[in-house]
């Protein structure tokens, strides 16, 4: 049996019996929620594929086949089990992509604002030196008159 899930379907396809009990009718496929044996639903085929859709997401369901001639049912075949793909709804993923843009910014910023702290710092006390004083004018036995005082 081969299989092809998605968030909500899962797609069968299947080989004829070897030694069918006459011409092929249909084939009747029995599936159900893993563990939930109980309740059960039973679809007919015509062919060797089906696709079942309205499944809940992120769920293994056990699937069995049978075939049906003019004869009756033949035996199930074994249990095969599948399971749907795990999906976030639209509203989730669109609040994900909100928070995660939200987090980006705020490294963003960060990381920018330590740079340019870093600079700053870099410049005020490692670049300012009795020489680059006296470029403005001062040297080292200049007065600094405060305003105020």
């Amino acid at each position: 049996m081969k299989d092809r899930t998605s968030r909500n379907s899962v797609s069968l396809s299947w080989q004829e019996p070897e030694h069918p009990n006459g011409i092929i009718l249909d084939y009747e496929v029995k599936y159900y929620e893993k563990e939930q044996e109980t309740s059960y639903t039973i679809l007919r085929a015509k062919g060797t594929n089906v696709t079942i859709n309205g499944l809940k997401p992120d769920t293994t369901y056990v699937f069995q086949i049978r075939a049906r001639t003019a004869a009756g049912y033949g035996t199930n075949s074994r249990k095969f089990e599948f399971e749907t793909t795990f999906s976030i709804s639209s509203e989730n993923s669109q609040v994900v992509m909100i928070a995660i843009s939200a987090a980006v910014a705020i490294i963003l910023l960060t990381v920018v604002v330590y740079v340019l702290i870093g600079r700053l710092v870099y410049h005020l006390f490692y670049t300012f030196t009795p020489t680059s004083i006296s470029h403005w004018g001062f040297d080292e036995h200049s007065e600094l008159n405060i305003v105020g005082q």
